[in-house]
């Protein structure tokens, strides 16, 4: 992984792993690496509420969680959001975008070398 990610990634990756192991730490420890565990922090404060904190290099790594978000959110939404998604690709390190429609809410912060926030709620 060393070779892949840069240290934090890692590092941060393995802590969380160590804090947050069940069973397996091997098997959590793997899983964590993979899919960036550490990366990823959601917080269903309701259950028609979805925060998401993860560090992306680049605005297609934001598109793709925020499209992957919104799919499982409401799986027809994301067709029809053409306008967000080309602001989305716009955005400027430290910049936020917000969308509002009539069944929902997103509100996406974009940091280029931190970790970005996406927010997408019910309305």
């Amino acid at each position: 992984n060393l070779l892949i990610h840069e240290y934090d990634y890692v590092e941060s990756n393995l802590l969380f792993a160590k804090d947050n192991y069940k069973k397996n730490f091997r098997e959590f420890l793997v899983k964590s690496l993979n899919e960036d565990l550490c990366g990823i922090v959601n917080h269903f404060e309701d259950k028609n509420k979805i925060s998401v904190e993860k560090k992306v290099k680049t605005l297609y790594e934001l598109h793709e969680e925020v499209n992957k978000l919104l799919y499982g959110f409401c799986p027809e939404i994301s067709d029809y959001m053409g306008t967000f998604y080309r602001d989305l690709h716009r955005l400027k390190d430290g910049e936020k975008l917000e969308f509002k429609n009539s069944c929902l809410k997103i509100e996406v912060l974009y940091n280029k070398n931190d970790k970005s926030k996406i927010e997408i709620s019910e309305i």
